[in-house]
């Protein structure tokens, strides 16, 4: 039998058009129960209509043919704005797209847990064209702007470079030229403009934005939270309310203690060692001795064999994996949701170091020393910056992609081992693949399970190389 018989709708389904545009469609099943689905409504009014059932038991499509503009905008304002009823904003989602900003404001936009999306790809996509973005207090700065463009000059000379080695070693252009970006990348200065694109629900996006805006001193970031705040207001006019101004100094106060004592205690230690001493797993919110044997042994098991749902998996408490990786690679981790992330630059500009990996991938001994000497040259002059604006993170602007930081990850134990998985094969990049691996072994030996059963643990010599789309 044909997938598609299997998935035969029972009884086709029944659609009410609303009076602007939503559609409603039921989709009724012989047992007498039925799925509704909403399509092409605004964010608002999907919110406001799920709302309606905790004081209504009538069907959704009589509530559907009875809501009107002036009642999404009564219960939106009155229940979820002012009453704080979170769940109702939560019923209610936008995608959005955040264009044109730099490398590190993009990362700030997607450091947080309901972060669905993606953002442009430095393995995919040539930036060689000098596009960038600096805050506002160094907007008239010539030494800024110098060194930023030593960066792009930079790039562009390491791709270069490797696509001709690359093209003389016989790769096919669709593996040589990713690989090409995937390295030259690690030269790009956070400073360069990229785009994210992500879908939220409403309550979450707001309260990203408020928090995207009290990062006091920090133009770029400010100005992206204020700026998503106004569009979600122009959007969705009922659900934004206005915030103490006080509550920055909170947030910011807050994200500096834990900075202070989580973060840059540990980052001296860990710039100097390798990245695989520096991968950490921590068990945090249960007992592994008491808990995980034998009952969340036999429940590995049984997950890496039947594949049990994310909420059974997501249960068993949550799993802090700290680390030590370039910016770079750091993206690629990110992406991942939903878990809380972190990420800090050591405590001292002395400490802030490249990610060896990258210099190891150019072919000539010669050109290597003169991208060594040159990369060297870069981040001497980024000191200079760190040492000027000490207590601000306009640094950042001033750093290439490959320079490491210390990050950490919360998740439950369910996205772990998808994360495990997905990121542990050999057309993963080497690095992350490097700190995937050190997880993994952390993870078998807390749980007494194979290696191999969580992750591919194979040697990655053909990394970069594509395989054919079937």
């Amino acid at each position: 039998m044909a997938d598609t018989d299997i998935l035969a709708l029972p009884v086709e389904p029944t659609e009410i058009v609303g009076s602007d545009g939503m559609r409603l469609r039921e989709y009724e099943h012989p047992l007498g129960f039925r799925i509704v689905v909403l399509i092409n409504g605004d964010p608002e009014m999907f919110a406001a209509l799920g709302a309606t059932l905790s004081r209504d038991p009538a069907p959704l499509r009589v509530r559907f043919a009875e809501l009107t503009l002036k009642q999404r905008d009564r219960i939106i304002g009155r229940y979820f704005r002012n009453y704080g009823h979170d769940s109702i904003g939560e019923m209610g989602h936008l995608t959005l797209a955040v264009e044109d900003v730099s490398m590190y404001g993009a990362l700030r936009t997607i450091e947080f847990a309901r972060f669905q999306g993606q953002e442009a790809s430095t393995r995919y996509i040539d930036f060689s064209e000098t596009r960038y973005l600096l805050p506002p207090s160094l907007r008239d700065n010539t030494d800024a702007h110098d060194t930023v463009k030593g960066w792009f000059s930079q790039y562009r000379s390491v791709l270069d470079m490797l696509k001709e080695e690359f093209r003389k070693q016989g790769m096919e252009p669709k593996d040589a030229e990713p690989k090409a970006f995937d390295i030259a990348g690690a030269f790009l200065p956070l400073a360069a403009r990229t785009s994210v694109v992500l879908t939220c629900d409403i309550r979450n996006l707001i309260e990203h934005a408020w928090e995207m805006q009290s990062y006091l001193g920090q133009g770029e970031i400010t100005a992206i939270g204020d700026h998503l705040l106004r569009v979600i207001n122009h959007v969705c006019p009922n659900s934004v309310k206005e915030r103490d101004p006080a509550e920055f100094n909170t947030r910011a106060s807050l994200r500096d203690c834990l900075k202070n004592h989580a973060f840059l205690a540990r980052d001296e230690r860990l710039v100097r060692s390798d990245v695989p001493e520096s991968a950490e797993a921590h068990f945090a919110l249960f007992d592994t001795k008491r808990v995980c044997s034998p009952y969340i042994d036999n429940l590995l098991r049984l997950a890496l064999d039947s594949r049990l749902s994310d909420d059974f998996l997501g249960r068993f408490g949550t799993i802090r994996c700290t680390g030590s990786v370039s910016m770079r690679s750091l993206r690629d981790l990110w992406r991942h949701r939903p878990y809380a992330k972190s990420f800090s630059l050591p405590a001292e500009s002395e400490h802030v170091r490249f990610a060896g990996w990258y210099f190891d991938q150019i072919p000539s001994l010669d050109k290597r020393n003169e991208v060594v000497h040159s990369t060297a040259g870069g981040l001497t002059m980024s000191r200079v910056y760190w040492n000027t604006f000490s207590r601000s993170q306009d640094i950042l602007y001033f750093l290439p992609m490959g320079v490491e930081v210390f990050f950490e990850m919360n998740g439950t134990l369910d996205k772990w081992l998808y994360l495990l998985r997905l990121r542990s094969g050999v057309r993963v990049h080497p690095e992350v693949r490097t700190i995937v691996h050190a997880w993994i072994r952390r993870f078998a030996s807390t749980f007494g399970i194979s290696t191999s059963r969580l992750g591919d643990m194979s040697d990655a010599a053909d990394y970069g190389k594509r395989s054919e789309d079937k």
